[in-house]
């Protein structure tokens, strides 16, 4: 009878063990919501006077306000346009930055092959030659979440938010 409750006993114990030693005990990320990210932004505004030109914009969920308006004229949606970006980190860190002229398929850069509903057919059409604009993206929307990633120049941590500066470069007319 000591035998039948042994050999029970004994791989009860062996698999309780083996179960305990897969316990994760690494703290798991959670995507931050818009509500907590909404939070991140504006603390990082409230003692950033220098962006108090920054707004949160409902229609896209970002933060969006322009720094120059520029000269010259505004594209039409067949303008061909250069833009710049640069991409850092709420502590100012730069993770990216890069020139667009062309499409990817080797095309000159036209207003119209952004979608009109998206934040960057917004951006350009309220800037002017020259004009620059800050947008910041929440983690939330970003694409990243709990994924940390790379950009060009260095890590993007989890759940970071991004400051964009979008400066409009050149406007063409095709006219």
């Amino acid at each position: 009878m000591k035998k039948f409750f042994a050999v029970p006993l004994f791989t009860i114990s062996g698999v309780l063990f083996f179960v305990s030693c897969m316990k994760n005990d690494t703290p798991r990320c959670t995507d931050n919501s818009l509500t907590q990210d909404r939070h991140v932004i504006d603390s990082f505004l409230s003692v950033t006077p220098s962006l108090s030109y920054v707004d949160f914009n409902s229609t896209f969920n970002v933060y969006m306000g322009t720094e120059t308006l520029g000269s010259g004229s505004t594209p039409a949606a067949d303008s061909q346009i250069v833009f710049k970006r640069e991409t850092r980190l709420l502590n100012g860190t730069l993770i990216d930055s890069g020139t667009a002229s062309v499409t990817q398929a080797g095309w000159p850069l036209k207003l119209s092959d952004f979608n009109p509903t998206s934040a960057d057919y917004a951006i350009f059409t309220q800037l002017k030659k020259g004009g620059s604009m800050k947008v910041i993206v929440p983690s939330s929307l970003n694409g990243l979440g709990c994924q940390p990633g790379n950009g060009r120049y260095g890590a993007v941590p989890a759940n970071s938010q991004l400051v964009n500066t979008i400066t409009l470069v050149d406007v063409k007319s095709n006219q």
